[in-house]
């Protein structure tokens, strides 16, 4: 998808969630981009990741669900 954007690699910034990777296109850097692998991650894990591209500067996260 992103290739079909004219977008040619991605600069690595870090790992957010388990095996999701994030970044910036490169070029592009105020863009955000999350690549996360279907198949995994808990329920809460998308509003997580979208919390973090919408406040990337921190705030309080969304319940991780992690209820003991």
């Amino acid at each position: 998808m992103l290739q079909a954007l004219g977008i040619d690699g991605i600069d690595l910034l870090d790992e957010p969630e388990p095996c999701v990777a994030r970044g910036t296109p490169l070029g592009l850097p105020s863009l955000p981009v999350l690549v996360k692998a279907d198949g995994f991650g808990d329920d809460g894990m998308l509003p997580r990741l979208c919390h973090l591209v919408r406040h990337p500067a921190g705030g309080p996260a969304p319940d991780r669900g992690d209820h003991a």
